[in-house]
């Protein structure tokens, strides 16, 4: 008998807790269709209330990077976005609208899209980076540090303002906006070595032009004086050097002219004043 006793007292407390947990699941059910139907309604409400009426642009590029303007109007922004006015602010999803400006508008590197109520959308933008130009059928374009085409243009002054780099090369297969300018990856490569040994050198912002015609002979024009001639894409490092110390022992001089350190095996530096 009080074998039995206690089975029935373990039955029992047994269909007590399963009891609770089955309320205690209830409940939890209940407050989960609540707080969807308190999303469901907000999100309904948002959308029918909050319109987008304006663009906040937050560039965070570093200003020694990108020294002009914002490229974009706030119209422009809202069509690279895919976004109109007056449409709800609730209407598109942040990452939807990052990735048509990503592709719609050549100069934003990295966009985040979020809401401001009542009817701001915020885009926090980091841009490309000028440094290069080209001439494609007497049309000047204009590239990013990784030679992304950027824009066409006309203007001279966006040259001179933002101290671009002009690239020769002998073949270009396509020139489009937005994307990567057609050239072999081995000349891109040589173009990023040389980039990249300008700056580390110290003298970038003094190089106004790098020809890449011949990836035996290459060159880059030192302001508007001198001519230096690398040949290939070996020691560029030891062959800058030997540059700035011949163009540091001419400083002063009007006249400029060829510098050929091209002659990395006998480590020779070569001088020809322009007649």
């Amino acid at each position: 008998m009080a074998e039995k006793l206690k089975v029935h007292e373990a039955d029992f407390d047994s269909t007590v807790k399963q009891k609770k947990k089955g309320k205690r699941r209830g409940r939890i059910l209940a407050l989960v269709i609540v707080l969807a139907g308190v999303a469901a309604g907000f999100y309904f409400c948002a959308s029918k209330l909050f319109f987008v009426k304006s663009v906040l642009i937050k560039d965070v590029t570093e200003e020694s990077k990108f020294v002009a303007a914002f490229p974009y109007t706030e119209e422009e922004m809202l069509q690279g976005m895919k976004l109109e006015k007056n449409s709800g602010l609730y209407d598109f999803t942040a990452a939807e609208a990052e990735k048509n400006a990503r592709i719609n508008l050549p100069y934003i590197k990295e966009i985040d899209v979020s809401r401001r109520w009542p009817s701001t959308v915020v885009a926090k933008t980091v841009l490309e980076v000028p440094t290069y130009y080209v001439i494609v059928d007497n049309d000047f374009y204009i590239l990013s540090d990784e030679i992304k085409v950027l824009e066409r243009t006309e203007s001279s002054e966006k040259i001179e303002l933002n101290s671009l780099i002009r690239l020769d090369y002998k073949t270009v297969h396509s020139c489009i906006v937005g994307e990567k300018l057609g050239i072999s990856e081995d000349i891109q490569k040589i173009i990023f070595d040389i980039e990249a040994q300008l700056v580390e050198n110290g003298v970038k912002n003094e190089v106004t032009s790098i020809d890449v015609s011949d990836k035996f002979n290459l060159s880059i024009t030192y302001g508007t004086k001198y001519i230096v001639k690398l040949g290939d894409s070996k020691s560029l490092s030891t062959k800058l050097e030997f540059m700035k110390r011949i163009i540091e022992d001419r400083v002063g001089d009007v006249v400029g002219g060829v510098i050929d350190v091209s002659d990395e095996k006998n480590r020779e530096a070569i001088y020809k004043k322009f007649n």
